[in-house]
């Protein structure tokens, strides 16, 4: 005699085993299944969160890679020589940490504009009202300051704004992430002032690095919504 209870079951678990193989392998939007597959539902998209201890001692040993190569191409005369370092730049810092020491390492404008072809890039980074968080300007110029005759160059990317906000030590936002460990100054002896590096990592997770030059300026001809978002998010200068 056949046992229809036992067979139910069966096809049931089956059913269910075929469901949750087309759930893994993205055959099934997950809310159609929520109901069957708990379990399967995607976590929702959390804050940035600071690299791990792993992460952080891979971008060290890049950041120093990238450094070395880079002075190694200057001293040769193959490449720009990045900014000197800005003692207006550390006082400005210093009056900043008074109020807020765990960000004042990261304040100024940071360039890479050492490369013989663009893009160029800059990052603003501005302190905020807010204790334990910046506001950040990137701007990328893709122009060639040598460019073909006649030949028409695309216009630059527009600014973007962001914030970041400290967390565990790291400086941390949704578009870039920070650590002290990733500034560096440095000094060649053939050097007559010293360079100081950051290390930025960036959405891609690629780190990319940076000089820095002055301290940080609010240009007014920055498109509406930036200067409205620097308003906003009560940054200063």
């Amino acid at each position: 005699m056949v046992n229809f209870g036992k067979m139910r079951f069966t096809i049931h678990l089956k059913a269910k085993f075929a469901l949750w193989l087309l759930l893994v392998s993205g055959g099934i939007g997950l809310g159609a299944v929520s109901d069957l597959a708990p379990m399967a539902m995607a976590a929702p998209r959390g804050e940035p969160k600071p690299l791990t201890r792993r992460q952080l001692a891979k971008y060290q040993k890049t950041f120093q890679q990238q450094i070395e190569s880079i002075l190694n191409l200057v001293g040769l005369g193959k490449l720009s020589r990045p900014p000197e370092f800005s003692e207006t730049l550390q006082a400005y810092r210093n009056e900043r940490a008074k109020s807020d020491p765990d960000t004042a390492a990261f304040l100024g404008l940071w360039v890479n504009e050492w490369e013989p072809f663009p893009p160029f890039l800059f990052l603003s980074i501005f302190p905020s009202e807010v204790k334990g968080r910046v506001c950040i300007i990137e701007y990328i110029d893709t122009q060639d300051p040598n460019p073909i005759p006649g030949e028409k160059q695309p216009p630059n990317p527009p600014p973007k704004f962001s914030t970041a906000r400290i967390i565990r030590g790291q400086l941390v936002g949704e578009q870039f992430g920070f650590d002290k460990s990733l500034i560096r100054q440095v000094k060649e002896e053939w050097m007559a002032t010293p360079i100081e590096f950051l290390g930025a990592v960036n959405q891609q997770k690629e780190l990319q690095l940076y000089a820095s030059k002055k301290v940080a300026e609010l240009d007014p001809i920055l498109p509406a919504e930036v200067l409205e978002a620097f308003k906003t998010n009560r940054c200063n200068r």
